[in-house]
């Protein structure tokens, strides 16, 4: 990354998701996805003086953070399928049983491919992944797509989400092990 204030900073993201259940070994690709959005929410507390007229904040301090995760999924195949119903392969090949997980849950990889601007991997180890919105079996104009949202547990020792590194746009390294 070049020092601020610098253009070469600014990027155009694109990548590559890709999500390993809990107790598997191996990162699946999640195919053409339309967007990957984290969101970091902190939880404050506010102190507000009664020395005057009307309250002022005088001590603000952070007392939690959640880390939030979107996606968005283009390809209709057999594990999308699972993942966004909560289901699992029925008895018949290409048969799904909708909702019989109890929970979604593993570790999401971002690869960044994109050749504007410097390209990330994030790494986010222990994923509950739920669905999100309707999944539109009939469409008119637009492409159909599955939304999934999550929260991002922290692991107990460090208080870390995961990781962000910078990588060769592409490159996919490995990190730290997911403890999941």
């Amino acid at each position: 990354m070049a020092t601020p204030p610098n253009v070469d900073n600014l990027s155009l993201m694109k990548g590559v998701i890709k999500y390993m259940p809990a107790g598997n070994g191996s990162y699946l690709d999640l195919g053409e996805c339309l967007s990957f959005t984290t969101s970091m929410e902190a939880e404050t507390l506010v102190y507000n003086s009664r020395r005057h007229s009307s309250r002022i904040p005088v001590k603000t301090v952070t007392l939690g953070k959640t880390l939030n995760v979107g996606i968005t999924m283009s390809e209709f195949d057999q594990q999308n399928l699972e993942i966004w119903s909560m289901g699992e392969a029925g008895g018949s090949p290409g048969v799904i049983e909708i909702g019989v997980m109890a929970e979604v849950r593993g570790a999401l990889r971002y690869i960044g491919t994109n050749e504007v601007g410097t390209t990330f991997q994030v790494d986010l180890f222990d994923v509950l992944l739920t669905p999100n919105g309707d999944l539109e079996w009939l469409a008119d104009t637009d492409w159909s797509e599955m939304q999934l949202t999550g929260v991002s547990n922290a692991d107990p020792t460090s208080g870390s989400f995961g990781q962000i590194r910078e990588i060769t746009a592409g490159n996919e390294v490995p990190a730290g092990s997911p403890p999941v």
